[in-house]
């Protein structure tokens, strides 16, 4: 906890959740803006939301979808 200011450590009370070597662990459940794998998470999730409702991406144009049998195609 020696890199976290005081101020976070008091907000969130981590005292009470370190470890005895110093640590915090969390779980992070949602992205988290300014992340460099917060574009491919959010491509991950969208493409399984889609993928349970009939769509699929294209294999040659990126960011085309298409349904299985509806006449439906949009770009993201």
């Amino acid at each position: 906890m020696a890199d976290i200011p005081e101020e976070i450590i008091n907000e969130y009370r981590l005292r009470k959740i370190v470890n005895a070597k110093g640590f915090v662990f969390v779980e992070v459940t949602k992205g988290m803006y300014g992340l460099p794998q917060a574009g491919l998470l959010a491509n991950e999730l969208l493409e399984k939301r889609l993928n349970k409702n009939g769509y699929f991406q294209s294999k040659i144009v990126a960011g085309l979808w298409s349904h299985k049998t509806r006449p439906i195609q949009f770009t993201l």
